[in-house]
């Protein structure tokens, strides 16, 4: 196999194992995110292991939960959009569809990516909606900046789960 086709095909599997580490990253955040709201008041918040870090309050838990979730969402994003250039940068059709079909959580058909979508996409609604009180569209536009991350992800995952369908719809 020439060495330019297995620098390809490596970077396109590297790429969805970046994507998928940072989807089960965002799946986390959004456990925490729900078992947060089951904390009653005076019970101490958790710590976050390793690095020995206490929130004071329920909202610096919140803010921090938030940022870690948008910086999952533009690194899945990021890793998703590279990995279907090195797809397309595949010439050899029957090769590229063969490693299409390498399994990752991201590119799944639309049943599994609605449920996947729903937890992804319905934890920055719920953390947003937690921190900040929305009195108007703009600031409900907020929302939309942090689900955009994770749906493009789930839409470029879709495009590469139908791979084969779209190459041989061009044929």
């Amino acid at each position: 196999m020439d060495k330019l086709l297995d620098v390809q095909i490596e970077n396109y599997r590297e790429s969805l194992k970046l994507t998928q580490r940072a989807v089960f990253f965002g799946l986390l955040i959004a456990g925490i995110s729900y078992s947060l709201a089951y904390i009653g008041k005076g019970e101490k918040l958790p710590k976050v292991p390793f690095l020995s870090i206490e929130f004071t309050s329920i909202i610096s838990l919140q803010v921090t939960l938030l940022v870690l979730y948008l910086g999952s969402g533009f690194l899945s994003w990021f890793a998703i959009n590279n990995a279907y250039k090195n797809l397309n940068s595949i010439q050899n059709i029957e090769l590229a569809i063969a490693t299409s079909k390498y399994p990752c959580l991201a590119v799944t058909n639309p049943w599994f990516g609605s449920l996947l979508a729903g937890a992804l996409l319905g934890i920055g609604a719920m953390l947003l909606g937690s921190i900040y009180e929305f009195n108007n569209n703009y600031q409900k536009s907020l929302y939309f900046i942090a689900a955009l991350p994770y749906w493009s992800t789930l839409r470029v995952g879709g495009i590469i789960n139908s791979w084969d369908k779209r190459i041989e719809s061009r044929e």
